[in-house]
């Protein structure tokens, strides 16, 4: 007969083994073995279409770098200038586009990486390739340097524009070179890949090297020229961009042109870079990178609108891709640089890294910012599994180290062959998340096993935890009413959930005439490759007249879409009880407002709301 100890360690070794690490996956999307069919030639500045050629390459040999996987390869002939110019547009098949869409839409950071090699031609002084995704968005380019086989990296969750409503995701190729005579040139593609960097169930780690909150943390900058003036810069409200983590972020102040230099390097000794550039590459791949970069504005010493920044290690040398961040549009002030550590090469004995700049910025200098330098481990935080019991009704209650922007699923097995989903959309808290198997007592052996089973809902409020960023506006009346959030003692006998809700008094009738607002924090729906759904349950009590009615706006508050009986958010019918209620929103694609609005005429209990969700309709 099994006993409570015996189940408990059953309980125990099953989901210990959920915390197995497992190595990266890498999905092929195209290696051009069948054909080049899905490349078209295009025509631009300094080549037309009758300047390039495109054919499949075959494989001459072990030593031919030009095929990096199978035994075809992209083969590019370019002619008539070295110039730049949009060379080619590559159409990724239905199927290969909609696993990038889903990829972008999940936003786990540092998890999707985008990549493919180029392998550049010989003789060149200096060559770039800059890929644009699905039109105008570019992230960077990979550099000759000295190296003609390089891989170039996409990380699609720094990707700012919306990737969801595109049918199919397309690369533009886009070339310039430096050539002592130009003779044409010949260059080559292969091996379009989607990397996943996470492990099984991971949860990133990130480790903060550098935020520039003190003098400290200024001190440690080590200048290589003197065209600059360094100081730490202060935020000055909520909605500040030149510093995205903490209080304070570097100020760059260059007082000459913008040509390319090595201005100054970011030291990192004594910090777990140490470690990561000890390693040798193929076990640095689980390590991203990661600083911010800002301009707040571009004054009229720029005479073009881009910019390139540029890592190297400490000592200068190159990296292995040589990525370069192009900044290509007057309405991108900040932006995140990438890079997968295997891509860079770091001295274990000075691991920091080089800033070089280059832009289209005048004798007069420009200023800039830097925060937020951080490297993110994806492959040592699988789910750890936590606390184990049984209920008093032994029933299994389980814990785990867990992430708020992920969700989670469940599942159960008497025999570890086959495994039967239990629950899933369990969102994680930040930190550790608890569940209760509450289908059945457990009689006999049971184990279960915890996985990330997506991106957690934009909004999911219970109103526990206050007001938080939620505000109440007085639209007209006699503003003697707000809307409210903790505990009622008028209206509703009790929370749908919990103990708090938001209502328009707690404690009393609204006062004739009241006419006030509840804006929600933002809700990001850019991620959405399905219609959003707004979920929450009310109660409404109303004197006279009056109605309760949820807008959408943007986040200037804009109007987007009314409340009306048409999209089913118009609410005139008192309730008895809390009634819930779920419906398709208009905005997906974009960030929104969810504005909850209440006009009365005589005075009752009011408008109540509790358990408000943003999810993907199923």
């Amino acid at each position: 007969m099994m006993t409570l100890d015996s189940r408990l360690a059953l309980l125990m070794v099953t989901l210990s083994s959920c915390a197995l690490v497992q190595a990266q996956s890498v999905l092929l999307l195209e290696s051009f073995e069948d054909s080049v069919d899905a490349v078209e030639v295009v025509g631009g500045n300094a080549r037309t279409v009758d300047d390039i050629t495109i054919s499949q390459h075959t494989n001459m040999g072990a030593d031919d770098i030009r095929v990096t996987d199978g035994e075809k390869s992209l083969k590019l002939e370019l002619g008539a200038s070295p110039a730049w110019n949009p060379d080619t547009i590559y159409t990724f098949s239905e199927e290969n586009s909609t696993i990038i869409k889903e990829a972008w839409a999940s936003k786990e950071e540092a998890r999707y990486i985008l990549r493919f090699d180029v392998i550049f031609p010989e003789g060149l002084n200096w060559g770039n390739n800059t890929p644009q995704l699905n039109g105008n968005w570019r992230y960077g380019q990979a550099e000759h340097g000295g190296q003609l086989s390089r891989t170039m990296s996409i990380p699609l969750d720094v990707i700012e524009r919306t990737l969801s409503e595109e049918e199919l995701i397309t690369l533009r190729f886009i070339h310039n070179f430096g050539v002592d005579e130009f003779n044409g040139i010949e260059m080559y593609f292969d091996n379009i890949r989607l990397v996943d960097s996470y492990v099984s169930g991971a949860v990133p780690e990130v480790t903060l090297l550098n935020g520039f909150e003190s003098e400290e943390d200024l001190s440690k900058i080590a200048p290589v020229t003197e065209r600059f003036e360094l100081s730490l810069h202060e935020k000055s409200g909520p909605a500040y961009i030149a510093v995205t983590e903490g209080e304070g972020s570097l100020e760059i102040k260059f007082n000459e042109r913008g040509a390319w230099k090595r201005d100054f390097t970011i030291p990192f000794n004594g910090t777990i870079m140490e470690s990561i550039a000890a390693l040798p590459p193929g076990a640095r791949k689980r390590y991203t990178l990661r600083l911010d970069v800002i301009y707040e504005e571009r004054g009229d010493n720029w005479t073009g609108n881009w910019q390139n920044f540029n890592i190297r290690p400490a000592n200068g040398g190159t990296t292995v891709g040589n990525i370069a961040m192009a900044r290509f549009s007057d309405d991108q002030h900040v932006r995140t640089y990438s890079i997968t550590m295997d891509q860079i090469e770091l001295d274990p004995a000075e691991p920091g890294i080089s800033i070089v700049n280059q832009g289209a910025w005048g004798d007069a200098g420009t200023t800039w910012h830097i925060d937020n330098v951080r490297v993110i481990d994806t492959g040592v935080s699988p789910l750890k599994i936590g606390d184990i019991a049984l209920t008093a009704e032994g029933q299994a209650s389980l814990s785990w180290a867990s992430s708020d922007s992920q969700s989670y699923a469940v599942e159960a097995s008497t025999d570890l062959i086959e495994w039967i989903p239990v629950t899933s959309g369990i969102v994680g808290e930040a930190g550790s998340t608890s569940f209760v198997d509450t289908n059945k007592a457990l009689f006999s052996a049971q184990f279960y096993r915890v996985s990330v089973s997506g991106a957690a809902p934009p909004l999911r409020e219970d109103f526990e935890n206050g007001m938080g960023s939620w505000r109440s506006i007085t639209k007209a009346g006699p503003g003697t009413t707000e809307w409210e959030i903790g505990e009622a003692s008028n209206g509703p006998p009790a929370a749908k959930s919990g103990i708090a809700v938001a209502g328009t008094d707690l404690d009393a009738d609204y006062a004739a005439g009241t006419h006030i607002s509840l804006i929600s924090p933002e809700v990001n729906l850019e991620t959405f490759l399905k219609e959003p759904t707004l979920s929450f349950s009310y109660f409404l009590a109303l004197g006279d007249a009056g109605a309760a009615r949820i807008n959408v706006l943007d986040l200037t508050e804009t109007l987007i879409e009314e409340g009306s009986e048409d999209n089913g958010l118009f609410i005139t019918e008192n309730t008895d009880g809390w009634t819930d209620i779920s419906v398709t929103l208009p905005a997906s694609g974009q960030k929104v407002l969810l504005e909850f609005e209440f006009v009365a005429g005589g005075s009752a209990a009011g408008f109540f709301i509790d358990d408000v969700t943003v999810s993907e309709s199923p």
